[in-house]
């Protein structure tokens, strides 16, 4: 780097062009401060990637002790999740709200580990297990919504004067919600929930012509 600046001051000079001493003192020194910052350069550089590599360490750790709970929570959600139909929509949505506020942690602690593996250049957790318990979660409130809004409606059918009764209605409407349910996702279809539904808009249906 220096060495080109010398020879260009030499080849001034042969044709009577004058460099201050001062430039030249300059161009001098310039080696030793270079070689000084160049030496603090990889000395910084060094000691950054000491603490970069520890603290990917400390990043793969948690990682690892992150999976493990998301494994023992998947577990826990599995056992605690109103799958049910007797659980009934009331208690069905106390625990769905518990439920709901437990994996926004989960998921915030996921965001925040994700975006620690991207500054250090690490491959971002997927988050399978949390992903796959909010899309349980989401299609359990769907169907639960469907035994709350069904059940509601055979209760209110019930309270209208015989003379006010209109079959035809009813099964006109019965017939939507069995459309409807049908067309949820099939893995609702596992779950006990689903299948009580079911079988109430059914024999409701059975019953009408009665």
């Amino acid at each position: 780097f220096f060495g080109p600046l010398r020879d260009t001051v030499a080849l001034l000079r042969k044709y009577g062009i004058t460099v201050s001493e001062e430039i030249i003192h300059k161009l001098e020194t310039g080696v030793d401060k270079w070689k000084g910052l160049s030496k603090l350069y990889f000395d910084v550089k060094d000691k950054l990637a000491v603490l970069q590599n520890a603290e990917i360490k400390k990043i793969s750790k948690y990682e690892t002790t992150f999976n493990e709970q998301a494994e023992i929570y998947r577990k826990a959600f599995l056992e605690k999740a109103p799958f049910a139909f007797s659980v009934g929509p009331s208690s069905a949505y106390e625990i769905m709200d518990t439920l709901n506020l437990e994996l926004a942690e989960s998921e915030a602690a996921l965001k925040d580990l994700r975006a620690k593996q991207k500054l250090f250049g690490l491959i971002q957790n997927q988050g399978v297990t949390i992903k796959n318990n909010r899309a349980d979660l989401k299609l359990l409130k769907t169907v639960w919504d469907y035994v709350d809004m069904v059940l509601w409606q055979i209760e209110d059918w019930k309270k209208l004067p015989f003379l006010e009764i209109n079959t035809d209605d009813m099964e006109e409407v019965s017939n939507k919600f069995q459309k409807s349910i049908k067309k949820i996702n099939n893995k609702a279809r596992m779950w006990d929930v689903y299948n009580g539904l079911d079988v109430v808009v059914a024999n409701f249906l059975t019953t009408l012509p009665l």
